[in-house]
């Protein structure tokens, strides 16, 4: 079985250009992504984790909020095309 790479705060927020805060904001208020918790409590997030991130950064660039991108977000997890 091959192991999924996870992700750190700090690797999220480099790969995303976002800041630890905003991420953790975006999860508290949006519920964009739940990380899984280490035993330590430090977050980690899967590669399909840093993809929504993304997607969500991708369209607030172009001008959605932050609460119309993960809505549009959830209503495609729940209808896949």
């Amino acid at each position: 079985m091959v192991e999924k790479p996870l992700y750190f705060i700090q690797q999220v927020s480099e790969i995303t250009g976002l800041s630890k805060l905003v991420i953790r904001k975006w999860e508290e208020r949006y519920q964009i992504v739940i990380p899984k918790r280490l035993d330590n409590g430090y977050r980690v997030y899967t590669e399909a984790d840093v993809n929504k991130i993304l997607s969500v950064k991708n369209l607030t660039d172009q001008g959605y909020s932050v609460k119309q991108a993960a809505l549009f977000l959830q209503k495609n997890d729940r209808n896949p095309s």
